[in-house]
């Protein structure tokens, strides 16, 4: 964990914004994003004027261990949004994930497909789907979404429930079999490690097609015509 993350999450877990955070330090909002995402680093005023409002040793913010004389966070976070959680919490407060180590699912996308773009847009819309994987480019549009899938096979986000990972499912696979659900300790970041996934992928039942008419039928429309084109010249 580097000192970005440690911002983080201490920041988190003093129930903070970032926004309310820079307000008390007198700094603005960018600054703290900056800082959480490694773009900067804050200077030494601002680090211990940290430590005090957060509650945390300098020992801990500035290298990552404890020697005493101040606390650390819990460290428990959802697997899926990374918001802190209690000890007992058995779900994410914020986004609804489950914190079991039992019935959290992930999905895996196991090929490219270049038209499910506006899918995966929709998936990372859902309130508790997070990425698996390192993004900071703000909000998952199609076009971003394109080069995403372009990475596949890969997981797209963790820590769900099952229900979750089959809403995911059924948006990512409305035209084709993408997407499969494997429990998330079932499988690592690159998709290995279970030869066979937990859920098939769903794919919709392909429209009905009407069967030929028969040439019983046939022959029943025609006389039906005739009959018809009789009654109208018997008007004439």
């Amino acid at each position: 964990m580097e000192l970005k993350d440690r911002i983080t999450l201490a920041r988190k877990q003093a129930g903070l914004s970032q926004e309310q955070l820079g307000e008390q330090l007198g700094v603005s909002r960018q600054a703290v994003s900056k800082w959480e995402s490694g773009q900067a680093n804050p200077d030494v005023d601002y680090l211990t004027r940290m430590c005090a409002l957060l509650g945390v040793s300098a020992d801990w913010l500035l290298l990552g261990k404890e020697t005493g004389g101040g606390a650390a966070p819990s460290g428990r976070l959802c697997p899926a949004c990374s918001a802190p959680v209690g000890p007992s919490d058995a779900f994410c407060p914020a986004c609804g994930a489950s914190l079991t180590s039992e019935g959290t699912y992930c999905l895996y996308l196991s090929k490219c497909d270049e038209f499910t773009g506006a899918q995966v847009s929709r998936l990372f819309q859902l309130p508790y789907a997070r990425p698996a994987f390192q993004w900071t480019g703000g909000e998952i549009t199609p076009e971003a979404a394109r080069s995403i899938v372009k990475a596949a096979p890969m997981v797209l986000c963790r820590g769900l429930t099952l229900e979750q990972a089959k809403e995911g499912a059924r948006i990512l696979n409305f035209y084709a079999p993408l997407v499969e659900i494997y429990r998330d300790e079932d499988v690592g970041d690159d998709g290995q490690g279970k030869e066979v996934p937990l859920f098939a992928p769903f794919v919709p039942a392909p429209p009905s097609q009407k069967e030929p008419m028969g040439p019983g039928m046939v022959f029943l429309m025609v006389v039906l015509g005739v009959i018809a084109a009789l009654v109208i010249l018997s008007l004439f």
